[in-house]
C-alpha cells in the first residue's frame, strides 16, 4: 500500500504592522486578532468603571467599535496601540459617567482642609489584583471615578477638574475620601506578600 505523506505548513503569524495595516483596511481577520490580543487587558480597565446600567462588556464592545472605526488615526510612532485602545476605553466610560451627571460634593476651602494621607498608607501588594479591583468597584461612583483617574490612569487634578467639570479642590478632597475608604476596605483583607504604598497606586 502506498503511503501518502501530507505536508502541513504552520500558519504564518502576522506581525503587529501587518495586523495594524489589515485593521486599517477593515480586514475582519486582523480585527479579530487585535481584539483577542488586547481584550483581556482592556477589560480590566472597563471593569474599574462599569455600572449596572453600563457594564464592562458594554464599555469593551463600544471601545473596540471606536478603535476599529478610528484606527487610521493611530500613529505607531507616537505610542503603543494597547495604550491607545486603553485611552479609548477610559474616554468611553467617562462619556457615560458625564451623562449620568454624578453629583460631587463641592469643596469648601473655608471649612475644610485636605489632610495629608501619606502617613497611614497601606501596602497594596499584600492584596491580589482581583481583590483590589473588587474593592475599587465598591467605592461610590464619584470617589471611584477620581480614584481611577488620578491613581490608576495618572491624570492630574487639573485635568480631572476639566474632564468632570469640578474644581481642582473638589477633585483633591474626593480623592482623599476615596483613599480613606479604600484603606478601611482593604484593612479587613488578610494577606502576607509584598509591600507597596497605596499612595503610589
Amino acid at each position: 500500500m502506498k503511503v501518502v505523506r501530507l505536508k502541513f505548513f504552520k500558519k504564518k503569524t502576522k506581525s503587529p504592522q501587518e495586523i495594524l495595516e489589515g485593521c486599517r483596511r477593515g480586514d475582519p481577520d486582523c480585527q479579530e486578532v487585535l481584539f483577542k490580543r488586547y481584550a483581556a487587558s482592556i477589560m480590566t480597565v472597563c471593569r474599574r468603571y462599569e455600572h449596572p446600567s453600563f457594564g464592562a462588556s458594554d464599555i469593551l464592545q463600544e471601545t473596540f467599535i471606536l478603535a476599529f472605526k478610528n484606527i487610521k488615526q493611530f500613529d505607531p510612532n507616537k505610542g503603543d496601540i494597547q495604550n491607545w485602545i486603553k485611552k479609548i476605553a477610559v474616554n468611553t466610560a467617562l462619556k457615560v459617567i458625564r451623562k449620568r451627571k454624578i453629583q460631587y460634593l463641592e469643596f469648601d476651602a473655608l471649612s475644610y482642609q485636605i489632610p495629608d494621607t501619606t502617613e497611614d498608607d497601606i501596602d497594596i501588594e499584600l492584596f491580589s489584583g482581583e481583590q483590589l479591583l473588587e474593592k475599587i468597584k465598591e467605592l461610590p461612583e464619584g470617589y471611584r471615578t477620581i480614584f481611577n483617574l488620578f491613581l490608576v490612569e495618572g491624570y492630574t487634578h487639573k485635568e480631572i477638574s476639566s474632564i468632570l467639570n469640578i474644581s481642582v479642590e473638589t477633585s483633591k478632597s474626593q480623592l482623599s475620601k476615596a483613599k480613606k475608604m479604600m484603606r478601611k476596605k482593604l484593612s479587613d483583607i488578610k494577606s502576607s506578600s509584598g509591600k507597596r504604598s497605596i499612595g503610589n497606586y
